[in-house]
């Protein structure tokens, strides 16, 4: 109950924080991946990645693994993420598979 009432508290920030970082490139993969430090927390250990390196389609591929990887929820420690993290992670793993399948069709 007390998981439900934290994620609820903190539901319209993370809304707010995901929509600004994704807002109008939702399906632009190379924009996502080159924003995704704006998003992240520090200790995630995310590199910031330069739109020159997402100029061939294997290279976003390379990229969007990391990220994918990094995002997981099966991924995530439940001991040394809070709950918060946790939300932005699953919210920019599912905008990062949406833009894949854009990018992929």
């Amino acid at each position: 109950m007390k998981m439900v009432c934290v994620k609820h508290a903190l539901k319209d920030t993370i809304d707010a924080r995901i929509l600004a970082w994704k807002g109008g490139k939702e399906n632009n993969i190379r924009a996502l991946i080159a924003s995704l430090d704006t998003v992240l927390w520090p200790e995630l250990g995310w590199t910031k990645v330069g739109m020159h390196e997402l100029v061939m389609p294997n290279q976003v591929k390379v990229k969007y693994v990391r990220a994918i990887a990094k995002v997981h929820p099966d991924k995530l420690n439940t001991n040394s993420t809070t709950v918060e993290q946790r939300m932005i992670a699953n919210a920019v793993f599912g905008a990062l598979n949406e833009a894949w399948n854009a990018f992929e069709q």
